[in-house]
């Protein structure tokens, strides 16, 4: 899994500037998921929603930088209990650490550009050392989150990135773009690395690659947000023999149907599992449902809508209260702002390149003030004008 990835900055979902020779061979190998979304456009929740199955709220783990209620069950302990190992090597940011019993290979929470962000060959040697059981693997990046620190940066031309619609053309946008779009070609390269290292333990053919772009990236009306850039996320998975390689599907789904899918493969039904949580009807199943036929094509059809929630509590320079929720189904995106007469801001509102949009363009400043009153529709109208 990336940190902070904006789908459609990679070449599998249409990006045409960024170099991810990596990801394009696993998506020509495998499938895309075209309507994967997260249930929380921040990193912890995130990461927890996959490895719980279940909801931010009901899990806790609705902020970020928080943690899950106790007695809640994890993704390891399932596998385990399944007979796999089980291990995860990168940034983990989820809590309590004793709820999460992987193998813990090494890694950091962030990336300053100093030193091995991370050694795969601990994975490698991990493997190695791990026969005796089926395994399962968790690489989990601190790229593309910023400081933009890796990554060959002269790669990519200021002067010659193509920036969105939403964005002003500053140069400090600019230059914060091409260093942003380094630094997916280089986790795109430890991609590489890691399916070198599935393909020298001989398990190749029998080895299950599933690869999420978690959440957005750090710029405006992406990551913190309930728009699209937030929520709408890359998934593409590489099943030799069972997934046709090179195809598309379709279907909703959500990260929360992660854990019940890989339940499924290892041969359990996730229906029957109880999750150390009683939802609102007092069932104690995942919130999350298997999608594993649509894997195998069988079917595009999971899930009607899916749901998010936002609340600014707990990131960084956050509003102390605005929070949002949202429902979308393939056609519409609804979000309804609980406290819309408040103020919306996280750490993107002090950042030199959105303070220079607002001195680049003070007619769009003046309708991004308005606007934040206002409800989404005639928020997306006004700044799309």
């Amino acid at each position: 899994m990336a940190d902070d990835l904006t789908m459609t900055d990679i070449g599998p979902y249409g990006s045409t500037q960024v170099h991810t020779p990596n990801m394009d061979r696993l998506a020509r190998e495998g499938v895309c998921l075209d309507n994967m979304f997260n249930m929380v456009p921040v990193c912890s929740p995130t990461r927890q929603s996959i490895l719980t199955g279940l909801g931010p709220v009901r899990s806790g783990a609705y902020p970020n930088h928080t943690m899950i209620y106790k007695g809640i069950k994890t993704l390891p302990l399932y596998l385990k209990q399944l007979g796999y190992n089980a291990a995860i090597i990168g940034k983990r940011h989820y809590a309590p650490d004793e709820s999460y019993p992987f193998d813990f290979l090494g890694g950091r929470e962030g990336d300053d550009g100093r030193g091995i962000d991370v050694d795969l060959s601990k994975a490698e040697d991990w493997l190695k050392t791990h026969t005796d059981k089926p395994f399962y693997l968790m690489f989990t990046s601190n790229q593309p989150h910023e400081p933009y620190t890796r990554g060959n940066q002269s790669a990519y031309d200021p002067a010659k990135v193509k920036l969105g619609p939403n964005m002003v053309d500053t140069r400090l946008t600019r230059n914060r773009m091409a260093k942003y779009f380094a630094e997916i070609t280089y986790p795109d390269s430890l991609i590489g690395v890691t399916l070198d290292i599935v393909k020298r333990t001989g398990q190749q053919d029998n080895t299950i690659i599933m690869f999420a772009t978690e959440q957005g990236n750090s710029f405006p009306f992406s990551k913190w947000t309930l728009y699209d850039q937030g929520l709408h996320s890359g998934f593409i998975a590489k099943w030799p023999g069972k997934i046709k390689p090179g195809t598309r599907n379709p279907a909703m789904l959500e990260y929360i149907d992660i854990l019940p899918t890989l339940i499924d493969i290892a041969g359990s039904d996730p229906t029957k599992i109880n999750t150390g949580s009683k939802d609102g009807n007092g069932n104690m199943g995942f919130d999350g449902l298997s999608f594993k036929k649509v894997l195998l094509g069988q079917t595009s059809h999971i899930r009607d809508y899916v749901f998010a929630e936002h609340t600014t509590r707990g990131i960084i320079r956050g509003s102390d209260n605005y929070p949002s929720r949202s429902a979308r189904n393939k056609q519409f995106l609804y979000i309804h702002n609980l406290n819309f007469k408040g103020t919306f801001k996280n750490t993107v509102v002090n950042m030199p390149f959105f303070k220079e949009w607002k001195q680049t363009n003070p007619v769009r400043s003046a309708y991004y003030q308005y606007a934040r009153s206002l409800n989404c529709t005639m928020w997306l109208t006004i700044l799309s004008t």
